[in-house]
């Protein structure tokens, strides 16, 4: 039961003591009411990878990267390939984050770019043996705490699923790099495509994820979905407009999203208050996120 269940009512700050200038809840009464309704036996957890659970600006300043642009800028491919893939994403990434453009205009330019860029990876003739590397690349790292929170889960008994437009082998060679590959969590993305006989990369296998199209649907092909089909409530953790529709087509009674607000504050506070419980701004730790689910589980 969740501690705020109306059996047993429990006063409580929604903030839990942290600053409201970074942590904003655009109302507090209704989140409160939501984590009433939740029940720890009937929560799952789905969460966005690319600068959600991992940092957006590493301690350096520099701007941490997607799974996407740490294939690319692996040393073992030339300057050509390189340059492509930044040129790609000059064209398109300010197309995905411009929030005066449509979703239906913008989903078949993020087509595009997804495509070029598994299709330039297939090119430039990435190997397997390679993926150790690139997942222990500096340049990903997780957000603090999230080891944390991983084991928190597992220990609650609350399936994770990480759905990410990202590439699943970086992200699994990434979570063995940190020693966080058998803490339960599930990852949904794209799967690369080897050839058994030379180890190369040949193609993605499966239907394409990109930022846009993250919803039940390819949830709903992974392995674990028995573990969470029949719970209604959801915990989502996203960084992007497009993260909240990853609920899209689930029977869901109650969900709590959880944005973290990486960039452009003020241009898009307000748009983000219309979308998620709870804004986390900034490059936080999973903090919070660790306090909401002790709460919901008593832990």
């Amino acid at each position: 039961m969740s501690l705020l269940s109306p059996a047993q009512p429990v006063e409580v700050d929604p903030f839990f003591g942290y600053d409201k200038t970074t942590t904003v809840i655009p109302n507090p009464e209704a989140l409160v009411h939501k984590i009433s309704q939740i029940a720890v036996e009937d929560l799952h957890i789905i969460a966005d990878f690319d600068m959600t659970l991992t940092r957006h600006t590493l301690a350096s300043g520099k701007r941490g990267s997607s799974t996407h642009v740490i294939v690319q800028n692996n040393k073992a491919f030339g300057d050509d390939f390189r340059q492509t893939s930044r040129s790609l994403f000059e064209k398109y990434y300010p197309v995905e984050i411009d929030d005066s453009i449509s979703t239906e205009e913008k989903e078949p330019m993020m087509v595009e770019w997804w495509t070029a860029a598994h299709e330039i990876m297939v090119q430039a003739k990435l190997h397997k043996d390679q993926l150790t590397e690139i997942g222990s690349s500096p340049d990903l790292q997780l957000r603090e705490r999230a080891k944390e929170l991983f084991t928190l889960a597992q220990q609650l008994g609350i399936p994770f699923h990480v759905f990410s437009a990202g590439i699943r082998d970086v992200i699994v060679a990434a979570f063995e790099h940190w020693g966080v590959n058998k803490l339960g969590v599930h990852v949904v993305s794209n799967m690369m495509d080897w050839d058994d006989a030379t180890g190369y990369l040949r193609g993605f296998t499966g239907e394409l994820i990109h930022t846009l199209n993250k919803n039940s649907k390819a949830l709903q092909g992974s392995p674990n979905w028995t573990a969470v089909e029949k719970r209604r409530a959801v915990l989502l953790l996203g960084d992007q407009p497009g993260d909240c529709s990853m609920t899209d087509g689930l029977d869901c009674t109650t969900i709590v999203r959880v944005g973290f607000l990486n960039d452009k504050v003020e241009e898009r506070l307000e748009l983000y208050r219309s979308l998620y419980d709870v804004i986390l701004i900034g490059d936080q730790d999973l903090g919070y996120v660790i306090k909401l689910m002790r709460l919901l589980s008593g832990a």
